[in-house]
C-alpha cells in the first residue's frame, strides 16, 4: 500500500509504503498522484519505506522499469528520497535504485528522515550557475 501527502508549501510529496505493495499499487499511486491538482511535477519526493514493506519485482522487473522510466521522465529535475530506516532493506534499495535509469531525476537512500530531507532541501548545483 501507498499512500501520499502533498506539502505545497515545500513543494514536497510524502509517501509511505506499508505491507504488501504490487505494481499495480505502483501504478495506482502514480495515476492518483498525476490526477490530483495539487501535484506538481517538479516538487521533489521524501518515499519513507516501512519496515513491514515488501515489494518484488522479480517476476514484473520490465513492467516496473518501463513504468518508473515514464514517470521520471515526467518529473525531470526532482529529487527523490527513499527513507529507509533498517538495514537489510536499505541495502537492497540501493541496489535496485542503481539499476534505474536516473538521467531525469536524481534518487538517493536515506536510514533516517532529516538526512533525507536535509538533502531534498539543499540547492540544486546546475540551478545555481
Amino acid at each position: 500500500m501507498i499512500e501520499y501527502t502533498i506539502d505545497q508549501d515545500q513543494k514536497l510529496v510524502k509517501a509511505r509504503m506499508s505491507g504488501t505493495t504490487t505494481l499495480v499499487d505502483l501504478a495506482t499511486h502514480i495515476s492518483s498522484l498525476a490526477k490530483n491538482p495539487k501535484f506538481d511535477p517538479a516538487f521533489n519526493l521524501i518515499f519513507e519505506v516501512s519496515q513491514d514493506a515488501t515489494f518484488s519485482i522479480l517476476a514484473t522487473e520490465t513492467e516496473f522499469r518501463t513504468l518508473l522510466k515514464e514517470w521520471t521522465e515526467r518529473r525531470k529535475g526532482a529529487k527523490w528520497a527513499f527513507w529507509v530506516p533498517f538495514g537489510v532493506t536499505h541495502t537492497h534499495m540501493q541496489f535496485a535504485l542503481g539499476l534505474l535509469d536516473q538521467r531525469n531525476v536524481r534518487m538517493r537512500v536515506f536510514e533516517d528522515e532529516k538526512s533525507a530531507l536535509d538533502w531534498l532541501a539543499e540547492a540544486d548545483p546546475k540551478q545555481e550557475s
